[in-house]
């Protein structure tokens, strides 16, 4: 049970009653700081400073009962990101960003070095560094279109790559409605980038990219991520207006 000094402090506010749940609906104790009334809703946001940033703020929603100073908080849901989820995206995450970053280093290194052998040069057909440094390596090979070559848009692939698996990683912890539709969206737009590319390096180069194909193969796990996700929070949502 939350004490009430706790939540309702702030606000001047006594409520005779707040039980505080948290997905298991076991109670999780007195560790929530800050309310906020509105008139004629009340707006509750309890935050957790002692567990680790997979714990998020919910608010949740009271009437005001007119001539009466408390608030009765009928629920409070503490919307925490799943365990398995929350591993599955860091891995998925650190592999996309250390392929990233490895892609970008083989790049370099073969512009500088056009007799650089890369790990990932298994043979003619089979070559990383042939695919990184091709039209289609930068801006997917689109941007040149608008652009020139050396144009500061037409970033390589792999730059694209860091951006995308670092905001993942970062809204992954989010739980809300919005962060939810960015990653969804954004995975909906890398997994029409890797068939685009997949198409070209099959069909247009000709070669195999090991690196390649596995950021494709992590960009489809994180879509479903993403998806179980939002299907989630969208329960948990209509679960809680149903009540």
């Amino acid at each position: 049970m939350c004490q009430r000094s706790e939540c309702g402090s702030s606000v001047g506010l006594e409520p005779p009653r707040a039980t505080c749940w948290t997905k298991a609906h076991r109670p999780i104790g007195n560790r929530y700081k800050s309310v906020t009334s509105l008139v004629p809703r009340v707006s509750v946001l309890c935050s957790n400073h002692s567990t680790s940033l997979r714990l998020f703020h919910v608010a949740i929603l009271s009437r005001w009962e007119p001539g009466n100073s408390s608030i009765h908080i009928l629920h409070l849901h503490i919307a925490r990101v799943p365990k398995w989820e929350y591993r599955v995206r860091l891995v998925l995450c650190f592999l996309g960003l250390v392929l990233s970053v490895y892609a970008l280093h083989v790049e370099l290194s073969r512009e500088n070095d056009p007799e650089y052998r890369a790990m990932c040069d298994l043979g003619h057909s089979v070559s990383c560094s042939k695919v990184f440094t091709s039209r289609w390596g930068r801006g997917f090979g689109l941007v040149q279109i608008f652009t020139s070559k050396d144009s500061l848009l037409n970033q390589p692939n792999s730059v694209l790559g860091i951006i995308f698996y670092a905001l993942q990683l970062g809204l992954g912890q989010l739980v809300s409605s919005r962060a939810a539709f960015f990653l969804v969206m954004s995975s909906w737009v890398s997994v029409a980038g890797s068939v685009y590319l997949a198409v070209i390096l099959a069909f247009v180069l000709g070669d195999f990219c090991v690196v390649c194909v596995s950021t494709y193969i992590i960009n489809f796990a994180l879509l479903y991520t993403n998806l179980k996700r939002r299907t989630g929070l969208e329960g948990r949502l209509k679960k809680g207006k149903s009540e």
